[in-house]
């Protein structure tokens, strides 16, 4: 039993020998400053006007009693695993969205970023 252990442990790291494992970490729609502008904010004090002349559009726009804006960005990370044709890369992409919440006066009420995870993918490169 030990011997057959020790065989399948050589064939594993022989048959790994000849991989390559690549991590790596790509932005996607970046949009990193927005954390940053974020600690600029005031609650109660910066008002819908300076939220727009300091960050622009926002992606999304809920409109209520309270409205709501989101700026979406998003970033990838993954390892190439593999050499050559049989090379495949395993990424996983997670959304990030800064939801700023506004009062009845349109003045800042409260805001956080979001983060969605994405789904874990396999694709051949």
């Amino acid at each position: 039993m030990m011997h057959a252990t020790a065989l399948l442990g050589s064939a594993l790291v022989l048959s790994c020998a000849a991989c390559a494992i690549i991590p790596y970490s790509v932005r996607t729609s970046v949009r990193p400053s927005l954390v940053a502008k974020a600690h600029g904010l005031v609650v109660g004090m910066t008002t819908m006007e300076d939220v727009l002349l300091e960050f622009g559009e926002p992606e999304e726009y809920i409109d209520g009693a309270s409205p709501v804006f989101r700026y979406r960005w998003a970033r990838e990370r993954g390892v190439v695993v593999g050499v050559g044709p049989a090379a495949s890369e395993v990424y996983r992409e997670t959304s990030y969205a800064l939801r700023i919440e506004f009062d009845n006066d349109l003045k800042v009420h409260r805001f956080e970023v979001e983060e969605i995870k994405g789904l874990r993918t396999t694709r051949p490169l």
